[in-house]
């Protein structure tokens, strides 16, 4: 089977986004589908044959970016970006004649749409528009932000051909929206190699941090739907109580909106800065922790850094939010009310009971094992082939 993957995104680079893109990829090649991905011009500064697993092909678009970002959200760059992805997309999927076109998010929806009028196209919905577009505006201008993604979440979900979502949450808003039914897509994602205390301890010594620092992790990019905002005034309020409490952000977002955020809440001292990369730094930086904290507030997306920290057999503390509708509750401190004292109350306990939210991360890791594999993900891409 040939596939033609479309994602309107720089690749490789070191976000969530990529990372599952990468997995699903993989996952069809090993299995061995012919599998191609047509993305931007650009990328990090890793190459794919670095990033380990399937040797699949990937297709950049002529257009090159103005400014080289690799940070999600709205801008005129990608404008034009997607424009040529569009142009593009008519002439490879003409030269590959693929077996199946599959969408990953709504700017490539939107670009087959408009390239690819008479083709069948899987949409593969990666995030609620309606949720995570007000995070990039304004807060005046929000409820427009929300409208007009739902308004695109709906059509794109009502003309392709069919339509999964990476999340249970998020299918289950997308079927209500455009009264079609959306399922949700099987995701692959690897267990790491346990972290054992030699490799924790030469992690810290490598980052600075003392053995005895209590090392919370937040691992990923610094946008607003991430929930940054809403975790600082608890990290805060634990820090009150906790003299040994760190906090480890590892990312390749600009940092310095966060620092005067970390400043303001008296965190900045606390804090250690770490890079995101590559799969050296990301193990690094788990080997390292304590506990993960993902606190996304943006409904839908699908958590990779949730999923991506249980896989290694780490601690997690994340909102009820990032659960996105899997069955996650046994194996995290979950927050079902993203204040400061849940938040602070969530951390300590996970410190103060490592035996407990080690058997809990240790679970974790073999659902993770079980529920995420290559196999159910390639089993569903060829289902959606066939149909």
């Amino acid at each position: 089977m040939r596939t033609l993957h479309v994602a309107a995104l720089p690749f490789p680079s070191p976000q969530g986004t990529q990372a599952l893109l990468h997995q699903m990829l993989s996952a069809l090649e090993v299995r061995g589908h012919d599998t191609h991905l047509l993305c931007y011009a650009h990328g990090a500064a890793s190459r794919v044959e670095d990033l380990g697993s399937g040797a699949y092909t990937v297709h950049r678009v002529p257009t090159r970016s103005f400014s080289g970002s690799l940070r999600s959200g709205p801008s005129l760059d990608k404008v034009w970006l997607d424009l040529g992805l569009a142009r593009e997309l008519a002439r490879l999927s003409a030269l590959l004649a693929p077996d199946l076109i599959v969408a990953h998010h709504v700017e490539a929806a939107a670009a087959c749409a408009l390239a690819l009028r008479d083709r069948r196209v899987l949409f593969v919905a990666h995030t609620s528009l309606a949720d995570e577009l007000p995070t990039y505006v304004p807060e005046a201008w929000g409820p427009l932000a929300r409208k007009l993604g739902a308004g695109v979440d709906r059509s794109l979900t009502r003309r392709s051909h069919r339509t999964v979502a990476v999340s249970p949450v998020l299918a289950e808003l997308l079927s209500t929206a455009s009264a079609r039914t959306v399922e949700s897509l099987p995701l692959p994602w690897p267990l790491a190699t346990p972290i054992v205390r030699e490799a924790a301890l030469a992690a810290r010594a490598a980052l600075g941090l003392s053995e005895s620092a209590e090392v919370t992790l937040y691992a990923g990019n610094l946008d607003g739907y991430q929930g940054l905002s809403a975790l600082l005034p608890g990290l805060a309020l634990a820090a009150d109580r906790r003299p040994a409490l760190r906090l480890l952000i590892a990312t390749e977002s600009d940092p310095r909106a966060l620092q005067r955020a970390l400043r303001a809440a008296d965190l900045l001292d606390r804090t250690h800065f770490s890079p995101l990369a590559d799969e050296g730094a990301r193990r690094l930086v788990h080997a390292a922790a304590d506990c993960a904290l993902v606190p996304r507030l943006s409904v839908g997306g699908v958590p990779i850094k949730l999923l991506d920290a249980l896989a290694r057999g780490v601690p997690v503390v994340a909102s009820r939010t990032a659960l996105a509708g899997y069955a996650l509750d046994a194996y995290c401190a979950c927050v079902d009310e993203q204040t400061p004292a849940r938040w602070a109350e969530a951390i300590a306990c996970t410190l103060d009971d490592r035996a407990s939210a080690h058997a809990c991360a240790a679970a974790g890791r073999a659902y993770i094992g079980q529920r995420h594999t290559a196999e159910q993900f390639t089993h569903a891409i060829e289902r959606y082939a066939r149909s």
